[in-house]
């Protein structure tokens, strides 16, 4: 347990880290999480207000 193992990404796993990123940065993947938190945001108050327990 005293070794240290150096981890580096490979080249590959860099470039899909890249490539998420550059997709969370465009207005599309912008309007679909809008979207989906929206949905939560809905479904969340309509939950509360059909039940007034």
């Amino acid at each position: 347990m005293d070794e240290i193992i150096k981890q580096t990404p490979t080249p590959a796993v860099a470039a899909a880290k890249t490539k998420w990123r550059q997709y969370l940065e465009t207005e599309q993947a912008t309007r679909m999480i809008y979207l989906v938190f929206g949905f939560f945001a809905i479904a969340g108050g309509n939950a509360v207000v059909l039940n007034p327990a």
